[in-house]
Protein backbone atom coordinates (compact mmCIF):
# COMPACT_ATOMS: atom_id res chain seq x y z
CA UNK A 1 0.00 0.00 0.00
CA UNK A 2 2.93 2.00 0.46
CA UNK A 3 4.26 1.65 -2.92
CA UNK A 4 0.54 2.58 -4.50
CA UNK A 5 0.44 5.36 -2.13
CA UNK A 6 3.89 6.44 -3.42
CA UNK A 7 2.83 5.91 -7.07
CA UNK A 8 -0.38 8.17 -6.69
CA UNK A 9 1.56 10.96 -4.78
CA UNK A 10 4.12 10.72 -8.02
CA UNK A 11 1.35 10.93 -10.70
CA UNK A 12 -0.52 13.64 -8.70
CA UNK A 13 2.27 15.70 -8.20
CA UNK A 14 3.20 15.20 -12.02
CA UNK A 15 -0.50 17.06 -12.91
CA UNK A 16 -0.12 19.77 -10.51
CA UNK A 17 3.43 20.99 -11.07
CA UNK A 18 5.42 19.42 -14.12
CA UNK A 19 2.14 19.43 -16.63
CA UNK A 20 1.36 22.68 -16.31
CA UNK A 21 5.66 24.09 -16.55
CA UNK A 22 5.33 21.89 -19.25
CA UNK A 23 2.69 23.50 -21.39
CA UNK A 24 3.88 27.08 -20.06
CA UNK A 25 7.53 26.21 -21.65
CA UNK A 26 6.25 25.20 -25.08
CA UNK A 27 3.88 28.61 -24.85
CA UNK A 28 6.52 30.58 -24.51
CA UNK A 29 8.50 28.66 -27.33
CA UNK A 30 5.57 29.20 -30.01
CA UNK A 31 5.41 33.29 -28.91
CA UNK A 32 9.11 33.60 -28.90
CA UNK A 33 8.98 32.39 -32.54
CA UNK A 34 5.72 34.40 -33.41
CA UNK A 35 7.72 37.53 -31.96
CA UNK A 36 11.26 36.65 -33.78
CA UNK A 37 8.98 36.96 -36.90
CA UNK A 38 6.64 39.83 -36.42
CA UNK A 39 9.56 42.20 -35.24
CA UNK A 40 11.76 42.22 -38.03
CA UNK A 41 12.72 46.25 -38.37
CA UNK A 42 14.41 45.66 -41.67
CA UNK A 43 10.99 45.91 -43.31
CA UNK A 44 8.74 48.69 -42.10
CA UNK A 45 7.04 50.17 -45.31
CA UNK A 46 5.48 53.38 -43.58
CA UNK A 47 9.05 54.44 -42.15
CA UNK A 48 10.56 53.73 -45.84
CA UNK A 49 7.71 55.96 -47.22
CA UNK A 50 8.27 58.75 -45.26
CA UNK A 51 12.32 58.42 -45.83
CA UNK A 52 11.77 58.72 -49.33
CA UNK A 53 9.86 61.35 -49.09
CA UNK A 54 11.99 63.16 -46.84
CA UNK A 55 14.48 62.21 -49.57
CA UNK A 56 12.96 63.79 -52.65
CA UNK A 57 11.94 67.32 -50.92
CA UNK A 58 15.77 67.69 -49.90
CA UNK A 59 16.42 66.75 -53.42
CA UNK A 60 14.07 69.52 -55.30
CA UNK A 61 16.13 72.07 -53.23
CA UNK A 62 19.44 70.90 -55.62
CA UNK A 63 17.28 70.75 -58.67
CA UNK A 64 17.90 72.95 -61.33
CA UNK A 65 17.74 73.67 -65.16
CA UNK A 66 21.29 73.39 -65.89
CA UNK A 67 20.56 73.58 -70.06
CA UNK A 68 19.01 76.91 -69.51
CA UNK A 69 21.00 78.11 -66.12
CA UNK A 70 22.89 80.50 -68.25
CA UNK A 71 19.45 82.25 -69.29
CA UNK A 72 16.69 81.56 -67.06
CA UNK A 73 18.33 81.29 -64.00
CA UNK A 74 21.37 83.57 -64.37
CA UNK A 75 18.74 86.25 -65.12
CA UNK A 76 16.69 85.45 -62.15
CA UNK A 77 20.02 85.40 -60.15
CA UNK A 78 20.76 88.98 -61.52
CA UNK A 79 17.52 90.23 -60.90
CA UNK A 80 17.50 89.01 -56.96
CA UNK A 81 21.16 90.49 -56.80
CA UNK A 82 19.50 94.12 -58.35
CA UNK A 83 17.07 94.59 -56.32
CA UNK A 84 19.23 94.67 -53.51
CA UNK A 85 21.39 96.80 -54.90
CA UNK A 86 24.22 94.23 -55.45
CA UNK A 87 26.08 93.70 -59.15
CA UNK A 88 26.82 90.05 -60.12
CA UNK A 89 30.67 90.18 -61.39
CA UNK A 90 31.19 86.75 -62.11
CA UNK A 91 29.47 85.20 -64.51
CA UNK A 92 30.01 80.78 -64.14
CA UNK A 93 32.02 79.03 -66.56
CA UNK A 94 31.96 75.21 -67.29
CA UNK A 95 34.83 74.16 -65.86
CA UNK A 96 35.19 70.34 -65.86
CA UNK A 97 36.90 70.04 -62.08
CA UNK A 98 33.22 71.98 -60.96
CA UNK A 99 31.32 69.02 -62.07
CA UNK A 100 31.03 65.40 -59.99
CA UNK A 101 28.87 62.37 -60.83
CA UNK A 102 25.00 63.82 -60.84
CA UNK A 103 25.80 67.58 -59.62
CA UNK A 104 27.45 70.34 -60.92
CA UNK A 105 29.00 73.52 -59.45
CA UNK A 106 28.66 76.66 -60.68
CA UNK A 107 30.51 79.94 -58.74
CA UNK A 108 29.05 83.20 -58.63
CA UNK A 109 30.59 86.64 -57.49
CA UNK A 110 28.62 89.90 -56.40
CA UNK A 111 30.27 92.84 -55.66
CA UNK A 112 27.89 95.62 -53.02
CA UNK A 113 27.24 96.79 -49.53
CA UNK A 114 27.81 93.90 -46.67
CA UNK A 115 24.43 94.09 -45.71
CA UNK A 116 23.09 93.81 -49.52
CA UNK A 117 24.86 91.15 -49.86
CA UNK A 118 23.83 89.25 -46.84
CA UNK A 119 20.06 89.90 -48.32
CA UNK A 120 20.73 88.81 -51.52
CA UNK A 121 22.39 85.63 -49.95
CA UNK A 122 18.55 84.79 -48.14
CA UNK A 123 17.37 85.69 -51.17
CA UNK A 124 18.88 82.96 -53.19
CA UNK A 125 18.80 80.41 -50.63
CA UNK A 126 14.75 81.12 -50.44
CA UNK A 127 14.54 80.89 -54.01
CA UNK A 128 13.71 77.28 -55.79
CA UNK A 129 14.49 76.12 -58.68
CA UNK A 130 18.25 77.09 -58.87
CA UNK A 131 20.02 75.42 -56.70
CA UNK A 132 21.20 75.33 -53.41
CA UNK A 133 23.80 77.06 -51.71
CA UNK A 134 27.33 75.12 -50.91
CA UNK A 135 29.12 77.88 -49.70
CA UNK A 136 29.86 81.34 -49.68
CA UNK A 137 32.67 83.58 -48.78
CA UNK A 138 32.70 87.52 -47.92
CA UNK A 139 35.65 89.44 -48.14
CA UNK A 140 36.63 93.17 -48.23
CA UNK A 141 39.04 94.78 -49.96
CA UNK A 142 40.96 98.17 -50.65
CA UNK A 143 40.93 98.62 -54.48
CA UNK A 144 43.25 101.40 -55.34
CA UNK A 145 41.98 103.96 -58.28
CA UNK A 146 43.12 107.29 -59.63
CA UNK A 147 45.17 107.36 -56.09
CA UNK A 148 41.93 107.07 -53.86
CA UNK A 149 41.33 103.55 -51.78
CA UNK A 150 38.04 102.21 -52.44
CA UNK A 151 36.84 99.49 -50.14
CA UNK A 152 34.74 96.79 -51.57
CA UNK A 153 32.95 93.61 -50.44
CA UNK A 154 32.81 90.80 -52.63
CA UNK A 155 30.75 87.82 -51.93
CA UNK A 156 31.49 84.38 -53.73
CA UNK A 157 28.86 81.70 -53.61
CA UNK A 158 29.01 78.29 -54.81
CA UNK A 159 25.84 77.10 -56.03
CA UNK A 160 25.63 72.87 -56.32
CA UNK A 161 22.99 71.49 -58.91
CA UNK A 162 21.55 68.55 -59.61
CA UNK A 163 21.73 67.31 -63.10
CA UNK A 164 18.63 64.99 -63.31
Amino acid sequence: MLIVGFLLMLLLCYELAFTPTKQAWQLHNSLSKRLVQASDASYQPGYLERKNRNLDKILILFKADTLNFRSNTLGRISEIAQEQGVKLTEVPTNDPNFQIAGFTFEKLSFEGDYFALVKTLNNLQQTKGIGQIRSVSINSINEHLLGYVIPKNIMETYLIISKQ
